[in-house]
């Protein structure tokens, strides 16, 4: 019970301490902007991405790469595209049909009247993957006798890491197979793989907040000279005259 009133008291600290800090505020924000822009970018700037509208009618002469269905329909890119009437034997033959330059263009016109989804399931989970990546390499790369250093090896304090980071790899585990569901709806929004989103961002917050380029540093009093908050310039100083100077 006490390890699990450490890891809430521990989750409960952080959005105080990352808000109060300015520094990692602006910098968390300029970071996801950028980290992002595969997901906001296509629907801000109104980019379709459909393979129907980026395909060469030259590309279905080897139609045997292509699915069929019952109807004669070509599967391109999770649509079905009528070709009109093909037989067994016509398949393997060079297709320059003007059913199908028709078929194609009124596919491509009508994916390209419906309104691009913000949050599209294949940008979600390729932002997801970048966060948690970078995640698991920090922690890689923070492994070995120095993080233990650090704490002095206070036991209580490797303790309280210890159930950090098990908690870390938990929410890590279950953002990327969240992730993966947004495989499964590539051009339309996955709320597993959203959630997924919410998981690593957070993650990528506890795992950076507290970082040393975030802090400010300590004063040294080594460092503080005297009348360091003088005013009077060694100039003015120099130039004071009076009888009782002499």
């Amino acid at each position: 019970m006490h390890y699990w009133k450490t890891l809430k008291k521990t989750v409960k600290a952080v959005p105080g301490k990352s808000l109060c800090n300015p520094k990692f505020v602006f910098s968390f924000l300029i970071i996801m902007l950028i980290s992002s822009s595969g997901v906001w970018a296509p629907w801000a700037f109104n980019i379709d991405l459909s393979s129907v509208c980026n395909t060469e009618v030259e590309s279905f002469n080897d139609l045997s790469l292509y699915k069929y269905n019952e109807k004669n329909s070509v599967e391109l890119g999770g649509y079905f595209i009528g070709i009109g009437e093909t037989t067994s034997t016509s398949i393997s033959q060079p297709i320059n049909d003007l059913n199908l330059i028709k078929s194609l263009n009124d596919s491509c016109q009508y994916i390209s009247s419906l309104p691009i989804i913000l949050f599209q399931g294949f940008a979600i989970f390729m932002f997801n993957l970048g966060l948690l990546g970078g995640i698991a390499f920090e922690f890689f790369v923070g492994q070995g006798p120095k993080k233990y250093e650090d704490l002095n090896f206070d036991e209580k304090e490797i303790n309280k890491m210890r159930i950090n980071e098990f908690a870390g790899f938990f929410a890590w585990l279950l953002a990327f197979v969240l992730s993966f569901y947004g495989l499964k709806e590539p051009t339309t929004t996955s709320v597993l793989s959203l959630f997924g989103s919410v998981i690593s961002v957070s993650l990528w917050i506890c795992t950076n907040y507290n970082k040393a380029q975030f802090q400010e540093p300590e004063p040294n009093p080594e460092n503080i000279e005297a009348g360091a908050n003088d005013n009077t310039s060694n100039d003015e100083q120099s130039n004071l005259s009076g009888e009782n100077l002499e």
